[in-house]
């Protein structure tokens, strides 16, 4: 009998303050990775639209100019 209460005793640790300091690291940096990995998948996702907006535009100016020889590409600079 004796020894089934030191069992049961010794089983678990009475301190645990560092765990949860090391739980928590770990949960930060896996949390910053991630919030990092999908501010750049959503950058890549904005750059690819821009890029295929330009390239349309210029396929539609193209086009105009090919089949409308009286046309007139407008120029507008960034201000």
């Amino acid at each position: 009998m004796q020894t089934l209460g030191k069992l049961k005793d010794n089983s678990f640790p009475r301190n645990q303050r560092g765990a949860i300091a090391a739980v928590s690291a770990i949960t930060m940096v896996v949390l910053l990775i991630s919030l990092g990995t999908v501010i750049d998948l959503g950058h890549i996702y904005v750059v690819k639209a821009e890029l295929q907006n330009a390239a349309d535009a210029g396929a539609l100016a193209g086009a105009e100019a090919l089949f409308n020889p009286s046309y007139q590409a407008k120029y507008y600079p960034y201000s």
